[in-house]
């Protein structure tokens, strides 16, 4: 696989490509939500993104070294110009209907912004995606997939007809393709065919660009090592202590902001910027998707001897463990871009209904991952194991209350 293309799909950018006007950068007057402050400082400040970036970073190596030479500072990314592309849903078999989703302008409110984020996650582009023609036609001809076909890439159709909150793009030289969204590897249908924004989807794109990746797995470094790591479940982030499986970045609303725009400019070769309301958006949207309830305080014992020496925090959340600790896989945590010597843990938040657990992205639930019987083909993360099975259970139900 090219470099370029890898870097375009690792760095997971939202192509934008419409030059609009300086004037749409800045939001409506400071808001006494402290969030929408971050937010107001984010689009407007250079000096507030470029300390969020700096504040972020783990260690100033791989993955760090571009965005310090060029984010935030003048000249550098500041004076690449703001893209804006016409779009569409997929729908299966229909030809699409093309507008812009940024105006250039958004009510600087809690409101519009998780409107304008809700939309952006299931309707920017979030990969350029030629690849999906061979299963949705072009947008002139678009085709009808066949149940089996989607289910071979992990695909799906929503209640609305959508294929995989896939869109379509018109980009500036005139062309049209499909690319993905956010919500096409971070969202599953309901039973109603509702998506629930957040959780990881099964979506193979291994299988769709020729890697052996496997469902809702992808490999997101351009690093050398055939390393995919799971996709998150983004409805824990608002309480993850740090961002990535290996734990590279410490969290934040701000350091998630930075993070999201500069993925927009990388994938995009540093040629062009995406509009920082837009960035600012999708953050505060995902953010969002953790507050839907508090996150459990109580502890019984068992948490306590088992649990919470690595998931301390009121999330369950934790710091970078060591890869031996964890005894899984150790090959990302390996990564010259992202590597930190271990796994971050992740925040408990939701964890009972989460497909696929641990940065490898094992199909088990709760009762299976805490079960010593899965060691032969899940071997690593035996915490829990010398539980007796009511023990096991107490525990189970306890951790579906997260």
């Amino acid at each position: 696989m090219a470099d370029a293309w890898a870097e375009g799909w690792r760095t997971a950018a939202l192509a934008l490509t419409l030059l609009l006007p300086l004037a749409c950068q800045r939001p409506a007057p400071s808001s006494t939500n402290a969030e929408l402050d971050i937010g107001r400082h984010f689009v407007a400040e250079r000096t507030f993104r470029r300390t969020a970036l700096e504040g972020s970073l783990v260690n100033r190596d791989g993955d760090a070294r571009k965005r310090l030479a060029h984010y935030a500072l003048d000249p550098g990314w500041e004076a690449l110009p703001i893209l804006n592309p016409e779009l569409a849903p997929v729908v299966a078999g229909e030809t699409p209907i093309l507008s812009r989703l940024w105006s250039g302008h958004v009510e600087w409110s809690e409101a519009a912004l998780l409107e304008l984020g809700r939309r952006a996650f299931e309707e920017w582009p979030a990969q350029r995606a030629p690849y999906l023609t061979r299963l949705l036609g072009s947008a002139t001809r678009p085709a009808q997939p066949s149940p089996q076909a989607l289910a071979d890439v992990g695909a799906w159709l929503d209640d609305r007809g959508r294929v995989a909150a896939a869109v379509w793009v018109k980009y500036a030289d005139g062309s049209l393709e499909p690319a993905l969204s956010c919500a096409s590897c971070h969202a599953r249908l309901d039973t109603r065919g509702h998506l629930q924004h957040g959780i990881a989807s099964d979506f193979d794109l291994g299988r769709l660009t020729g890697e052996d990746w496997g469902p809702g797995r992808v490999d997101v470094t351009v690093d050398g090592l055939d390393n995919p790591v799971a996709t998150p479940d983004l409805r824990a982030t608002r309480h993850q202590r740090r961002l990535h499986h290996a734990g590279d970045l410490k969290n934040s609303l701000e350091a998630l902001a930075v993070r999201i725009e500069t993925l927009l400019i990388t994938a995009r070769a540093d040629v062009v910027r995406p509009p920082r309301e837009i960035a600012f958006a999708i953050a505060y949207y995902v953010w969002s998707l953790g507050a839907q309830r508090p996150p459990n305080r109580e502890r019984s014992a068992t948490f306590v001897s088992r649990c919470a020496g690595c998931h301390a925090g009121p999330g369950g959340e934790g710091d970078v463990v060591s890869d031996a600790e964890v005894g899984t896989d150790a090959l990302a945590t390996a990564s010259s871009m992202r590597g930190t010597g271990g796994y971050r843990a992740p925040a408990l938040y939701g964890v009972s209904q989460r497909p696929r657990l641990t940065h490898l992205g094992w199909p088990i639930g709760l009762r299976a991952f805490l079960d010593p019987s899965r060691e032969h083909d899940m071997p690593g993360h035996a915490f829990g194991f010398d539980l007796d099975d009511s023990q096991r259970d107490a525990l189970v139900r306890e951790l579906e209350q997260w």
